[in-house]
């Protein structure tokens, strides 16, 4: 059985960083008693696979961490409700084994992934926050550490 020690970091990069500022555009130009909503933010982790590319000839564990966050407009028709995604950020982080045994194999990895996931977030959040600096999103509160979050979630796209 592989340890988190079994395993190390060779890289990590944003994969996607969608910012949509035309949806609070649209809640804005309510009037003041009609402009109800509040931002909802979703943390998940996405499967764990096996990357097409490769480290030195090795093969590469990928665990990517997806964060998303909507709009809910609480002023709507329950009826017609809908909620509009502001945010999407992914990161993805490339493990190799520290011995080539554990290279590309994701049996050993997933009882690990929730603290590598853990890990991967801690890392990135800095530049996530410097990222929304400049936008409405700047006080967008990001959880300080992931502890605890260990269910997959499903994030879709927009």
């Amino acid at each position: 059985m592989a340890t988190i020690r079994d395993f190390l970091l060779v890289g990590s990069r944003f994969t996607q960083f969608r910012f949509n500022e035309s949806v609070m555009t649209r809640h804005s130009d309510k009037t003041a008693t009609e402009a109800e909503f509040s931002i909802t933010t979703k943390i998940a982790r996405l499967p764990a696979k096996v990357s097409d590319a490769t480290y030195d000839d090795r093969p590469v564990i990928e665990a990517t961490v997806r964060i998303a966050a909507d709009v809910v407009d609480k002023s709507a028709n329950p009826a017609t409700k809908t909620n509009s995604r502001i945010l999407l950020v992914e990161f993805v982080g490339g493990y190799v084994g520290v011995e080539k045994v554990f290279d590309g194999d994701l049996e050993q990895f997933a009882p690990l992934y929730a603290d590598f996931a853990r890990f991967l977030y801690m890392a990135k959040r800095d530049q996530i926050e410097d990222l929304l600096e400049n936008t409405f999103l700047a006080n967008l509160p990001l959880p300080e550490d992931l502890a605890g979050s260990t269910e997959v979630a499903e994030i879709g796209t927009p």
